[in-house]
């Protein structure tokens, strides 16, 4: 289609980012509020909430944040089980 032939970029992950985002946003909390990241006082867990509330629309980047630090929690908590089962 002409639209293909005619774009000048690629796009950005950003849209599949933000619909993980919105559409796991209590998961996403839960997991960090119960997290190592906040047990060790790494993150802050009234500021991670307040980003999180269901209601506001994603605005700015602080959803990459986020989705950063739960990335950060996963490989802690994986690294965590792994030395559990040694």
């Amino acid at each position: 289609p002409p639209e293909l032939l005619s774009r000048r970029a690629k796009g950005t992950p950003d849209c599949f980012v933000v619909e993980l985002f919105e559409a796991n946003r209590k998961v996403i909390r839960d997991f960090l509020a119960d997290g190592l990241l906040s047990s060790h006082g790494i993150l802050d867990r009234d500021a991670a909430a307040n980003l999180l509330k269901e209601d506001e629309p994603v605005r700015g980047l602080s959803y990459w944040r986020i989705m950063m630090l739960t990335d950060v929690e996963a490989w802690l908590q994986t690294i965590r089980r792994r030395f559990a089962a040694s």
